[in-house]
Parts: C-alpha cells; sequence; structure tokens
C-alpha cells in the first residue's frame, strides 16, 4: 500500500529546481573562468614565463623543468600573465557574472585565499 506524502513530492521538485539551478549557477561561474584563463593563455610569452619562474619560492624546480611549453598551462601562470596586463581576476568576475553569482563565487575565492595566505610560512630573507 502506497502512502500519499504531498510534502515530500513538494520537496523533492524543490530540491530539484535548486539544484538544476546550483549546476546553472557553477557553469556560468566556470566559464567566465575560463575566459580569463583563455585570455591569459593568449597573452602568454617564454619570456613572462622566465620571470614568473624567478620568483617562485617552492616550485621554482619545477617549473624550470617542466619548461614553458608545459607550464604554461597552470593556472598559476595564466593568473600572473593576467594580473601582468592589469586585468585582475576579481574584475573580470564582477564584469563577467551578475552580482547573485559573484557573490557566490567570492565567498569561495575569498575564503579560500584568507585560508591559503594564513597557511603559507613566512618569507625567509
Amino acid at each position: 500500500m502506497k502512502t500519499e506524502r504531498p510534502f515530500d513530492e513538494k520537496f523533492s521538485k524543490a530540491a530539484k529546481k535548486s539544484m538544476n539551478e546550483y549546476f546553472r549557477q557553477q557553469e556560468r561561474i566556470h566559464k567566465a573562468i575560463m575566459e580569463y584563463d583563455v585570455k591569459g593563455f593568449e597573452l602568454s610569452t617564454e619570456n613572462l614565463y622566465q620571470e614568473w619562474i624567478g620568483g617562485l619560492r617552492r616550485m621554482k624546480k619545477y617549473f624550470k623543468d617542466l619548461g614553458y611549453n608545459k607550464g604554461r598551462y597552470s593556472g598559476l601562470f595564466l593568473r600572473y600573465v593576467m594580473e601582468r596586463n592589469d586585468f585582475g581576476l576579481v574584475e573580470h568576475m564582477k564584469n563577467s557574472l551578475s552580482k547573485t553569482d559573484y557573490e557566490e563565487w567570492s565567498r569561495f575565492y575569498f575564503f579560500a585565499t584568507e585560508e591559503s595566505t594564513r597557511n603559507q610560512s613566512p618569507r625567509k630573507k
């Protein structure tokens, strides 16, 4: 005997709608980040790569050994290229996303940035 549960059905529909919107929002955020990275890739040069490696501490040898042709795909390098060309990620995301999507992205971005900064060991002089 099947028991009718109208509340469960309403909840299920609302949850499905909510999840669908969440995934659409994540798609929009991902698309904006990919656009930023593509632009960085287009602006990247071997000279910028060498300059970037010069400023690395922990991963300098890894990226030097990797070389420009493979290392230029690194998100870290692409971010460097964009910042070096005065294209900031935060500004790009603000201009590329709706206010709601930007707020969602920034909640995670600024939390992660704060956490990674907090967990870094002090720079040796």
